[in-house]
């Protein structure tokens, strides 16, 4: 780059770094977006991860506190086209922070992410579902069963919110390795949907509970060998 045009980037950087950060509500208000660090031009609707819920995440090179808005009021065309500057050329906010979302993501997994409220949805409908059908089946272990799948069931749309995701002791946070947070939700969901064939110890009928017909008197030959 020419030194007046990284000065301008290293001037333009510094007055949006207020932007960058925090800027949930500014991203959503906002017409289009563009990154200060690749220069790609982006839609509100398309930026889906978000680091701590509050700084936007860029959905092309995946670094965070450079998305700026069209709300900033900042003159983003100038980012249009420009290359990664070196980290030298950035605030020390960004250049020693690490809260690079760096999760290289599937479609797949972005659609789960971008609906992620519809799948939590359709998660407890179908844990009270499942409680229905055991309550009427007079199975034991109901509340069990209630309690492991909302513990489980909260470490997968916590993994798909991006926040704080854990089944045990500690768990793993938003900036730790992408591949453990996907395993560690793998396996909570898979334990979730086990607890659908868990149907705990059935209830015995009470001595109060039995119908007169359930009630036998011993022969005399079942009398004969008691005595003996």
């Amino acid at each position: 780059m020419e030194d007046e045009k990284v000065a301008r980037l290293q001037w333009l950087d510094e007055s949006a770094d207020d932007h960058g950060w925090n800027n949930r509500e500014e991203i959503s208000a906002s017409d289009r977006c563009i990154c200060s660090a690749c220069g790609q031009w982006s839609m509100p609707t398309q930026i889906i991860r978000w680091y701590e819920e509050r700084h936007a995440c860029c959905p092309h090179c995946g670094l965070t506190g450079v998305v700026l808005g069209s709300r900033s009021g900042l003159p983003l065309e100038e980012y249009e086209h420009c290359r990664i500057p070196d980290t030298a050329h950035f605030p020390a906010s960004q250049a020693l922070s690490n809260t690079y979302c760096m999760e290289k993501e599937s479609v797949v997994l972005m659609l789960l992410k971008r609906y992620r409220y519809w799948i939590l949805a359709l998660m407890i409908a179908a844990s009270l579902v499942n409680v229905i059908l055991l309550l009427k089946g007079g199975h034991g272990q109901v509340w069990t069963t209630v309690i492991a799948q909302a513990w489980f069931g909260q470490a997968v749309f916590a993994y798909l919110r991006g926040g704080w995701v854990a089944i045990g002791p500690g768990g793993l946070p938003s900036d730790a390795n992408p591949v453990g947070r996907a395993v560690l939700a793998a396996v909570a969901f898979g334990l979730y949907l086990l607890m659908f064939s868990y149907e705990g110890k059935g209830y015995d009928d009470g001595i109060h509970e039995r119908r007169p017909s359930d009630w036998t008197m011993p022969n005399r030959e079942e009398m004969r060998q008691s005595s003996e």
